[in-house]
């Protein structure tokens, strides 16, 4: 069987993010191994069977990047700017696009979750890691 990515994984149609003025290349020191799950909710009952209930077919990919060296307070500026400012990711509100510091593919993401900073030298520059969303395929530029 041919090697496959999470690209080959998601719907061909492509998803327009929310806030498209920029495709992010955030270049983390780590990637960690992406999380793939299905929208489905497993029922166990009374003899230990399992009924599984699929609420669609699609696979939903998260991505943790990581920064365990520190950025440099311009790249930290960067993510941080993006997570609050409501007209750009808005927290978890809004999707953008992302650029896979591994496969190379422009993908459709979300935050997943909180931003958490902290100080390093003196100013911020320590954003540690940050989980992300694949909500599916960035449009062809």
């Amino acid at each position: 069987m041919a090697e496959k990515t999470m690209w080959d994984m998601l719907s061909a149609t492509a998803v327009t993010a929310d806030y498209v003025a920029t495709r992010y290349n955030l270049h983390p020191q780590v990637v960690l191994p992406e999380q793939a799950t299905k929208n489905q909710i497993v029922h166990t009952g009374d003899d230990g069977s399992d009924e599984v209930i699929s609420l669609d077919d699609d696979t939903v990919f998260y991505l943790t990047l990581q920064w365990p060296k520190g950025l440099s307070p311009s790249d930290a500026g960067t993510i941080f700017d993006l997570w609050h400012d409501v007209s750009k990711a808005n927290g978890i509100a809004r999707t953008w696009y992302f650029t896979h510091p591994k496969d190379g593919k422009d993908y459709t993401v979300r935050f997943n979750g909180p931003m958490t900073r902290g100080y390093a030298q003196g100013t911020f520059q320590l954003i540690e890691q940050i989980s992300i969303k694949v909500k599916g395929r960035a449009p062809e530029l």
